[in-house]
Protein backbone atom coordinates (compact mmCIF):
# COMPACT_ATOMS: atom_id res chain seq x y z
CA UNK A 1 0.00 0.00 0.00
CA UNK A 2 2.98 2.32 0.82
CA UNK A 3 3.74 2.15 -2.90
CA UNK A 4 0.44 2.95 -3.86
CA UNK A 5 0.84 6.37 -1.25
CA UNK A 6 4.56 7.11 -3.03
CA UNK A 7 2.61 7.09 -6.38
CA UNK A 8 0.32 9.07 -5.63
CA UNK A 9 1.95 11.68 -3.99
CA UNK A 10 3.53 11.77 -7.37
CA UNK A 11 0.74 11.91 -9.44
CA UNK A 12 0.18 8.44 -10.43
CA UNK A 13 -3.37 8.38 -12.55
CA UNK A 14 -3.10 4.78 -11.33
CA UNK A 15 -2.92 5.38 -7.56
CA UNK A 16 -5.25 7.85 -7.73
CA UNK A 17 -7.70 5.37 -9.20
CA UNK A 18 -6.70 3.14 -6.08
CA UNK A 19 -7.91 5.51 -3.56
CA UNK A 20 -10.62 6.49 -5.57
CA UNK A 21 -11.84 3.01 -5.73
CA UNK A 22 -10.66 2.29 -2.33
CA UNK A 23 -13.01 6.28 -0.93
CA UNK A 24 -15.77 6.82 -3.15
CA UNK A 25 -18.27 4.46 -2.16
CA UNK A 26 -17.96 5.65 1.17
CA UNK A 27 -17.77 8.78 0.86
CA UNK A 28 -20.53 9.43 -1.00
CA UNK A 29 -22.88 7.47 1.46
CA UNK A 30 -21.34 10.10 4.37
CA UNK A 31 -22.05 13.21 2.01
CA UNK A 32 -25.50 11.29 1.29
CA UNK A 33 -26.40 11.03 5.06
CA UNK A 34 -26.45 14.86 5.29
CA UNK A 35 -27.34 16.63 1.77
CA UNK A 36 -30.06 13.37 1.28
CA UNK A 37 -29.89 13.94 -3.01
CA UNK A 38 -27.77 11.02 -4.69
CA UNK A 39 -26.22 13.68 -7.56
CA UNK A 40 -25.31 16.07 -4.66
CA UNK A 41 -23.27 13.63 -2.98
CA UNK A 42 -21.50 12.28 -5.90
CA UNK A 43 -20.53 15.86 -6.78
CA UNK A 44 -19.44 16.55 -3.46
CA UNK A 45 -17.12 12.99 -3.48
CA UNK A 46 -15.90 14.56 -6.80
CA UNK A 47 -14.96 17.48 -4.84
CA UNK A 48 -13.19 16.01 -2.26
CA UNK A 49 -11.04 14.39 -5.00
CA UNK A 50 -10.65 16.89 -6.51
CA UNK A 51 -9.26 19.38 -3.91
CA UNK A 52 -7.41 15.74 -2.84
CA UNK A 53 -5.20 15.49 -5.97
CA UNK A 54 -4.27 19.44 -5.77
CA UNK A 55 -3.62 19.10 -2.39
CA UNK A 56 -1.40 15.65 -2.35
CA UNK A 57 1.57 16.96 -1.70
CA UNK A 58 0.10 18.29 2.12
CA UNK A 59 -0.45 14.64 3.01
CA UNK A 60 2.49 13.21 4.05
CA UNK A 61 1.23 9.54 5.56
CA UNK A 62 -1.45 7.26 4.14
CA UNK A 63 -3.47 7.13 7.15
CA UNK A 64 -4.00 10.97 6.67
CA UNK A 65 -5.61 10.69 3.83
CA UNK A 66 -8.78 8.91 4.35
CA UNK A 67 -9.28 11.45 7.50
CA UNK A 68 -7.95 14.44 4.88
CA UNK A 69 -11.31 12.99 2.19
CA UNK A 70 -14.11 12.81 5.00
CA UNK A 71 -13.09 15.76 6.36
CA UNK A 72 -13.47 17.80 3.09
CA UNK A 73 -16.59 16.01 2.44
CA UNK A 74 -17.73 17.03 5.88
CA UNK A 75 -17.14 20.87 5.05
CA UNK A 76 -18.36 21.16 1.31
CA UNK A 77 -21.88 19.21 2.85
CA UNK A 78 -22.09 21.76 5.38
CA UNK A 79 -21.46 24.71 3.17
CA UNK A 80 -23.63 23.41 0.56
CA UNK A 81 -26.36 23.50 3.31
CA UNK A 82 -25.28 26.75 4.17
CA UNK A 83 -25.75 28.27 0.89
CA UNK A 84 -28.80 26.55 0.27
CA UNK A 85 -30.54 28.01 3.27
CA UNK A 86 -28.90 31.38 2.54
CA UNK A 87 -30.49 31.08 -1.11
CA UNK A 88 -34.14 30.22 0.46
CA UNK A 89 -34.01 32.94 2.61
CA UNK A 90 -33.06 35.51 0.17
CA UNK A 91 -35.52 34.02 -2.01
CA UNK A 92 -38.34 34.06 0.32
CA UNK A 93 -37.76 37.85 1.64
CA UNK A 94 -37.81 38.93 -2.17
CA UNK A 95 -40.36 36.84 -3.07
CA UNK A 96 -43.18 38.29 -0.23
CA UNK A 97 -42.49 41.88 -2.42
CA UNK A 98 -43.34 40.13 -5.64
CA UNK A 99 -46.95 39.14 -6.97
CA UNK A 100 -47.48 36.33 -8.79
CA UNK A 101 -43.66 35.07 -8.71
CA UNK A 102 -43.72 31.84 -6.98
CA UNK A 103 -45.49 30.50 -10.32
CA UNK A 104 -42.58 32.23 -12.45
CA UNK A 105 -40.03 31.20 -10.05
CA UNK A 106 -41.12 27.39 -10.16
CA UNK A 107 -41.37 27.73 -14.02
CA UNK A 108 -37.98 29.19 -14.25
CA UNK A 109 -36.57 26.95 -11.98
CA UNK A 110 -37.86 23.40 -13.36
CA UNK A 111 -36.67 24.90 -16.62
CA UNK A 112 -32.92 25.53 -15.23
CA UNK A 113 -33.45 21.89 -12.85
CA UNK A 114 -34.24 20.10 -16.36
CA UNK A 115 -31.40 21.85 -18.06
CA UNK A 116 -28.62 21.13 -15.75
CA UNK A 117 -29.82 17.25 -15.42
CA UNK A 118 -29.95 16.83 -19.21
CA UNK A 119 -26.16 18.82 -19.35
CA UNK A 120 -25.29 16.11 -16.24
CA UNK A 121 -26.81 13.16 -17.94
CA UNK A 122 -24.75 14.12 -21.09
CA UNK A 123 -21.26 15.02 -19.18
CA UNK A 124 -21.43 11.51 -17.75
CA UNK A 125 -21.16 10.42 -21.32
CA UNK A 126 -18.18 12.52 -22.77
CA UNK A 127 -14.40 11.20 -22.53
CA UNK A 128 -12.53 10.93 -19.28
CA UNK A 129 -9.90 14.01 -19.93
CA UNK A 130 -13.35 16.18 -21.57
CA UNK A 131 -15.37 15.31 -18.99
CA UNK A 132 -12.88 16.20 -16.13
CA UNK A 133 -11.96 19.34 -17.79
CA UNK A 134 -15.63 20.43 -18.39
CA UNK A 135 -16.40 19.61 -14.84
CA UNK A 136 -13.29 21.70 -13.42
CA UNK A 137 -14.58 24.49 -15.70
CA UNK A 138 -18.39 24.23 -15.50
CA UNK A 139 -18.83 23.11 -12.02
CA UNK A 140 -15.93 24.11 -10.06
CA UNK A 141 -16.04 27.14 -11.78
CA UNK A 142 -11.97 27.06 -12.77
CA UNK A 143 -10.59 29.30 -15.62
CA UNK A 144 -8.60 27.68 -18.37
CA UNK A 145 -5.32 28.65 -16.95
CA UNK A 146 -5.78 27.17 -14.07
CA UNK A 147 -6.95 23.94 -15.59
CA UNK A 148 -3.99 23.65 -17.54
CA UNK A 149 -1.95 24.42 -14.47
CA UNK A 150 -3.88 21.88 -12.66
CA UNK A 151 -3.36 19.40 -15.38
CA UNK A 152 -0.18 19.85 -16.71
CA UNK A 153 -1.69 20.96 -20.08
CA UNK A 154 -1.48 24.09 -22.52
CA UNK A 155 -4.35 26.66 -22.24
CA UNK A 156 -5.01 25.50 -26.23
CA UNK A 157 -5.66 22.26 -25.19
CA UNK A 158 -8.00 22.82 -22.46
CA UNK A 159 -9.90 24.82 -24.84
CA UNK A 160 -10.03 22.45 -27.55
CA UNK A 161 -11.64 20.29 -24.97
CA UNK A 162 -14.15 22.90 -23.81
CA UNK A 163 -15.00 23.54 -27.25
CA UNK A 164 -15.78 20.12 -28.13
CA UNK A 165 -17.42 19.40 -25.00
CA UNK A 166 -19.78 22.28 -25.78
CA UNK A 167 -20.37 20.87 -29.53
CA UNK A 168 -21.48 17.72 -28.27
CA UNK A 169 -23.57 19.27 -25.94
CA UNK A 170 -25.34 21.13 -28.67
CA UNK A 171 -25.85 18.64 -30.71
CA UNK A 172 -27.56 16.60 -28.40
CA UNK A 173 -30.04 18.62 -26.59
CA UNK A 174 -33.00 17.88 -27.98
CA UNK A 175 -35.51 21.11 -27.67
CA UNK A 176 -34.64 24.29 -29.15
CA UNK A 177 -35.58 26.17 -26.20
CA UNK A 178 -33.41 23.82 -23.66
CA UNK A 179 -30.72 24.29 -25.87
CA UNK A 180 -31.08 28.31 -25.68
CA UNK A 181 -31.21 27.25 -21.86
CA UNK A 182 -28.18 25.86 -21.78
CA UNK A 183 -26.11 28.58 -23.56
CA UNK A 184 -27.28 30.70 -20.88
CA UNK A 185 -26.59 28.40 -18.29
CA UNK A 186 -22.92 27.57 -19.84
CA UNK A 187 -22.00 30.92 -20.43
CA UNK A 188 -22.58 32.53 -17.32
CA UNK A 189 -21.68 29.43 -15.35
CA UNK A 190 -24.29 30.22 -13.13
CA UNK A 191 -25.40 27.41 -11.09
Amino acid sequence: MDSHFNQFKKGSEKAFRYYFDLYARPLCAFAFFYCKDHMEAQDIVQECFLHLFANREKINEEEHLKNFLFKVARNRTIDRRRTKEKRMLREQAWAGDQPGWDAQHDDVEQMKALVLSRIYELYRRMPARRKEIFWLYFYQRMDVRAIARIRGLKESTVHNHLQQAYSYLIKEMPDPALLIWMIILLSRRDR
